[in-house]
């Protein structure tokens, strides 16, 4: 009988092969389910290879065994909608075909091509029946309704809108043939709604006015048509159009409707209008697409376009272009420049896009526009913190940078109520980690915000930028100007023949031919070799005083400081601003609203290489003391006169200033690079500190394996370094000179019990997260005996907050009362908020211990009170799964189900958080013992294991693991988590308490499999453990097998 696919008005699947009248809903087998099945609909008959299919469904962050992931999915459609309903295998899927499959759109394309031909034919009745049933398919709404967004997911909408415009301009045409002008009106006026622009629709407009007896209608229709093209455009309308409104205005009935509608893209009126400025010859058709893009993102919402080429290629001058235009739209323009050395700064490129424009507001817009995000605001832009009227969010961390993402979000879609904004970073691939981060978060959070985010990416060195924006943008590629390109340039510089020379010397590379051009422009002999030849040339015809001026700026980056310069030759600031003048005027330096660059990055490479060494280190030198208060650009000139040992520590403070903000991503790139530079010179107690500091960036980035190792790391590099020199600590910007050594740094060697107490501190959590148990003990109690020696409240809270965590796991609910009586107020006094809301969290085992869920679910919520009033809601999912664990070991387990199910449904996918949602809501699902549930609880767990491994860590892997195993049944992953259980190491009887449920999906497994003994095996440890701590839970854990046992009779 086959199934009918509904992709207008959102994805639906229905019994029966009647597309206009379809049987009873069919469900579908999971949200991935789902997506795999609307990506083979937008196929329309095309395999989509498993490779695709992985990138589309899991990211960056892919399943162990991804096809096999998708060969599940696949199953799981044949198994609901018909082993015809998808073909082919591992190679390659694909929707069946007929009678297995229909889909209503491919119904909407035969009755468009019914509206051709009977036109042709001369059957305006046919033609208005074809017309109409198709308009009806289409009227429930957009084509995927409500899935994200993707190339493949725009192409389908496209279609559609591409089909509803053909067949409203057929039954507007259809309509005036058979005499009914008012249906005519009606379908022409939707089509001309929908496109302002359609030249055909306006047509078919005018004549049904005229024909309907309103030739007034008819006259104001093309003055509208006229208007929105010559302020959107700049053109007329088409010659048909203008010869329709002359015959109206002579009283003359009007000709034929004149072209008849076909199916396919409508002609792209906005890209043959356009019309290239001198510096974007040979872009018109890059140019054409992201003007086409901006008038998509007015009408429908956010987007995020990528500018992807080598260095020269043009990026920034089409950049530049669309700004043009948006502005000329009255749009408020945002742009910025990314920078190497401000990649630890965080969000600096959208901030420096932001700040002039904020600026410029009054104070009481200001505050309309920041809102509720005021104080997080005030953070990010301390100078406008009083026009704000507001004190500075006190938030550091993960924290910090969640409140931060929302509230730049926030802005941005305040700022776009009142005009539409274009937001341009230029350079993208010098952008920090948090840059491209918080592009992708506002790509998908900016919805029908009308914002169009461009950002320029040089190709290969911005691979990193592209792989994270893969899934939410779209990649415009500019390549070589054609020969007709730069014929076209020559003939504009005056010099037309050597058009032929400078294509086969520049192949066609736009900085190239530019700089060519001008050399010969200015009189030079021939076309120069090389692009670097054009740029030394023209640094010789400027005065030597100029050439200095930018030899100085090349060695300070691509944005050069008029007073740094100034005081790097000891010149007055004036003196430089002239000179930068100078250089503008001769292209080779530029000139935005709020700074001096280079004209291009090449420009610059190309003027620092032609320094003489001597020159660049002296320049180096003095700017690494004039940059004392910018610890990454300290760092990097520091590195360049070889004095490595300062330049580890400016990167070290860099690092530390990131992390503090929640980069971790950056924090972690320029502590690698400290890394290094400390691994070069003799100085232990350096390389231990970045060693350590490093391991909070993994941590925060949850890579428990190389969170440990670093930890590991920071104690060899300190372990037996001598007291130290009491010699005065040299400050970061201290004058380097050749010769300096530098003396031991009390500050920095003084190895004391306080970082001892730290370190160990971090290596109890690392093990615990790894089921080491025992080890981690000893590390918590060595780090508490450590910070009491100190009498430092910061060492013991550290050391505290480690101790806690192996007992909180493996249940010893006296130790850790003992603990938390202690670390609680010591939190409280210090304003430590994170860690005292994990001490309230773990407040809930004891009570959970003595069986009470009620009053243990009732201090996780009051847990989770304490982390939102932080900002800290990173942390829903992981709250969300206890309180679900609760309801079920209360026996409320629909009620554990919704709990879990709205834990996961969060954005968080921190790869230990959410794991636990998803193993709550898998093992909840299962104890329902409803079949219905199984494929939901393997679906979540899956995804669940595959986060869970990114990150690497055996507790929270487990978690998912046990429970996949036991919904599955399959043997190598019941393998898998049994070998897993046994790995775990605790203290004579003691067991994992907080994977209790990993123990007991063991061996519901292996009671599946028939093997009671086993299955009693597996839970042994925990049911001693119980008794030993006093659960109450879980004390009778071999109650468990029996009642598997039973069931499975």
């Amino acid at each position: 009988m086959g199934v009918t696919v509904r992709v207008v008005g959102g994805l639906a699947v229905h019994d029966g092969a009647d597309v206009a009248c379809p049987g009873a809903p069919i469900a579908l087998p999971g949200r991935k389910a789902r997506r795999l099945l609307a990506m083979l609909v937008a196929a329309r008959g095309r395999s989509v290879s498993a490779t695709a299919a992985v990138a589309e469904l899991w990211g960056a962050r892919p399943p162990r065994r991804p096809e096999d992931n998708v060969a599940v999915l696949v199953s799981r459609l044949r198994a609901g909608l018909g082993a015809d309903a998808v073909v082919g295998g591992r190679d390659g899927y694909r929707l069946g075909g007929e009678p297995a499959v229909r889909v209503d759109l491919d119904l909407v394309v035969r009755h468009a091509a019914d509206v051709r031909e009977a036109t042709t034919a001369g059957d305006p009745a046919r033609a208005l029946r074809a017309a109409e049933a198709g308009l009806d398919l289409l009227a429930r709404g957009e084509a995927l309704e409500g899935e994200a967004d993707a190339d493949w997911v725009g192409a389908l909408r496209a279609e559609a809108e591409d089909l509803r415009r053909a067949l409203r301009h057929g039954l507007a045409e259809a309509a005036l043939a058979v005499g009914d002008p008012p249906r005519a009106v009606a379908a022409a006026s939707s089509a001309a709604a929908a496109d302002p622009l359609d030249d055909t629709a306006h047509r078919l407009l005018m004549s049904a006015h005229h024909a309907a007896g309103q030739p007034a209608r008819a006259l104001r229709a093309y003055e509208r048509l006229r208007a929105t093209l010559a302020e959107e455009l700049g053109v007329d309308p088409a010659p048909e159009t203008r010869e329709r409104h002359l015959a109206i205005l002579r009283g003359r009935a009007p000709a034929a409707p004149g072209p008849r509608p076909t199916v396919g893209p409508p002609v792209d009126r906005r890209g043959a209008a356009t019309t290239a400025r001198p510096d974007v010859v040979g872009r018109d058709d890059e140019l054409a697409r992201l003007v086409a893009a901006w008038s998509d993102c007015r009408a429908r919402g956010a987007a995020l376009w990528l500018l992807v080429g080598e260095a020269g290629i043009g990026k920034t001058t089409l950049a530049e272009t669309v700004a043009e235009v948006a502005a000329g739209d009255g749009a408020t323009v945002l742009r910025a420049r990314a920078h190497a050395t401000e990649r630890s700064l965080f969000l600096q490129p959208v901030l420096d896009a932001l700040i002039p424009s904020l600026r410029a507001c009054p104070a009481e817009e200001l505050c309309v526009l920041a809102g509720q995000h005021a104080p997080v605001l005030a953070g990010l832009v301390p100078e406008l913190a009083r026009a704000w009227g507001t004190r500075v969010a006190e938030v550091e961390g993960d924290v910090f940078r969640g409140r931060a993402f929302a509230a730049l979000r926030g802005l941005l879609e305040a700022m776009a109520t009142r005009r539409p904004v274009l937001f341009v970073i230029d350079d993208l691939h010098e952008a920090g980690t948090a840059t491209t981060e918080f592009l992708h978060y506002a790509a998908r959070r900016l919805g029908r915000a009308p914002v169009l985010l461009l950002a320029a990416v040089r190709d290969g060195e911005g691979d990193a930028a592209l792989v994270a924006l893969d899934d939410v943008a779209r990649r415009l590629p500019l390549g070589p100007l054609g020969p007709e390109a730069v014929a076209l340039l020559a003939a504009r510089a005056g010099v037309p023949r050597h058009a032929e020379d400078v294509v086969r010397r520049t192949r066609g590379h736009p900085l190239s031919v530019t700089e060519s051009l001008r050399a010969l422009a200015a009189g030079e002999d021939g076309v120069p070799g090389s692009l670097q030849e054009a740029v030394v040339s023209r640094l010789r015809h400027l005065r030597d005083a100029v050439a200095d001026a930018l030899r100085a700026a090349a060695v300070l980056g691509s944005a050069p400081s008029p007073e740094i310069v100034a005081a790097m030759l000891d010149l007055p600031t004036v003196e430089v601003l002239h000179r930068f003048e100078r250089a503008t005027a001769a292209h080779v330096l530029r000139r935005t609203e709020t700074r001096y660059e280079f004209a291009n990055d090449l420009v610059r490479e190309i003027v620092y290489a032609s320094t003489s060494g001597p020159v660049r280190a002296a320049h180096h030198g003095v700017a690494a003391d004039l940059l004392a208060g910018r610890p990454e650009a300290l760092a990097g000139h520091a590195a360049e006169i070889g004095d490595l040992a300062r330049a580890a520590r400016a990167w070290l403070v860099a690092g530390q200033r990131a992390l503090g903000r929640g980069a971790a991503g950056d924090a972690l790139a320029v502590l690698d690079t400290a890394l290094e530079a400390a691994a070069e010179v003799d100085d232990p107690v350096l390389h231990g500190r970045v060693h350590l500091v490093r391991s909070h960036a993994l941590d925060a980035l949850a890579d428990a394996t190389a969170t440990e190792a670093g930890v590991s790391a920071a104690i060899a590099a300190m372990r037996d370094v001598p007291d130290a020199d009491p010699s005065p600590a040299a400050p970061l910007g201290g004058r380097v000179t050749a010769g300096l050594d530098g003396a031991r740094r009390v500050a920095e060697a003084r190895i004391d019990r306080s970082a001892e107490a730290e370190t160990c501190g971090w290596r109890a959590v690392a093990a615990s997260n790894r089921l080491r148990f025992t080890e981690a003990l000893a590390w918590g109690r060595r780090a508490v005996t450590a910070a009491r020696e100190t009498g430092d409240d910061g060492a013991l809270l550290a050391a505290l907050d480690g101790l806690k965590t192996p007992l909180a796991y493996t249940g010893d609910v006296g130790a850790l009362g003992r603990v938390l009586a202690e670390l609680a107020p010591l939190a409280r006094r210090r304003g430590e908020r994170q860690i005292l809301f994990w001490t309230i969290f773990e407040s809930a085992l004891p009570v959970l211990a003595a069986g009470d869920a009620a009053a243990a679910a009732a201090r996780v919520r009051e847990a989770r009170e304490v982390c939102r009033g932080g900002g800290l809601e990173g942390f829903e999912p992981w709250f969300g799964a206890h309180l679900a664990l609760m309801a079920r070991v209360d026996g409320r387990l629909d009620e554990a189900v919704d709990l879990a199910r709205s834990a996961v449904a969060t954005d968080e996918r921190h790869p230990w958080w959410w794991p636990t949602a998803a193993s709550q809501l898998g093992t909840a699902l299962l104890a329902r013992a409803d079949p219905h549930d199984v494929a939901e609880a393997v679906e979540v767990l899956g995804e669940g294991l595959a986060l869970a491994e990114q990150g690497g860590t055996e507790a929270y892997v487990l978690r998912c693991l046990a429970p996949l195993a036991q919904a599955t049944r399959d043997d190598v992953l019941l393998e898998r988590a049994e070998r897993l259980v046994a790995a775990i190491d605790a203290p004579p009887r003691s067991a994992w308490f907080g994977g209790a449920d990993a123990y007991l999906a063991v061996a519901r497994a292996h009671v599946a499999r028939g093997d009671r003994h086993r299955a009693r095996s597996v839970v042994r440890p925990l049911a001693v453990a119980a008794g030993h701590h006093g659960w109450v839970l879980w004390r009778s854990a071999d109650a468990v097998v029996d009642e598997a046992l039973a069931a499975s009779r």
